[in-house]
């Protein structure tokens, strides 16, 4: 069972204001993809699951290697290696060292794409968070009538509790209201 209320609450923001039925329900039940810092724990384990960690330490010991390339590489094992928490692969400095070893060719393209999906992290829909299942557009359209359900639901239940306490009265004072003046009563709540 769908919350109807808290879907009705989420559909009234200013954000769904002219979407369809079915583009609010895609858009809530779309999970998306952000950012985050990577943990020097994450970033040594996948360094080394896809051989970067062997590619940056052949490149360091390699004769070869440029010396301005052999100073990224050791900066990344150096990274890899660090004292601290985490790391920012969104920074310009952690860009730029990663682009100079996938372009240099020590990291291949895959590799370095492996290194840096380490910062996405995916959040679940609005829908999964919030109601633990997608909605569909008919629970949209039933959302969007909630207000009038709710209206509708107390409307009937103050017109019933009016008509109990006048049929109560009546059968106090030793006679029953007439039918019209109970009608009445529900139909005016």
């Amino acid at each position: 069972m769908t919350n109807y209320r808290r879907l009705y609450d989420e559909i009234s923001k200013p954000a769904y204001a002219g979407m369809t039925d079915a583009e609010i329900a895609d858009a809530l039940n779309a999970a998306t993809t952000a950012r985050q810092r990577v943990t020097i724990g994450d970033l040594q384990a996948r360094a080394m699951e896809t051989g970067v960690y062997t590619a940056l330490r052949v490149a360091v010991a390699s004769d070869r290697t440029p010396a301005d390339l052999r100073a990224v590489c050791q900066t990344v094992l150096d990274l890899a290696s660090a004292r601290f928490a985490d790391v920012d692969l969104d920074s310009p400095a952690s860009v730029q060292m990663f682009d100079t070893l996938a372009q240099a060719g020590v990291v291949t393209q895959q590799q370095a794409a492996a290194i840096d999906a380490l910062a996405d992290v995916v959040r679940p829909s609005w829908s999964q968070s919030n109601l633990g299942a997608d909605v569909t557009e008919a629970d949209i359209a039933a959302a969007r009538l909630w207000v009038d359900y709710d209206v509708l639901r107390s409307r009937l239940a103050t017109g019933y509790n009016d008509a109990v306490a006048l049929v109560d009265a009546g059968l106090a004072a030793g006679r029953l209201p007439a039918w019209a003046d109970i009608v009445a009563l529900v139909e005016a709540a």
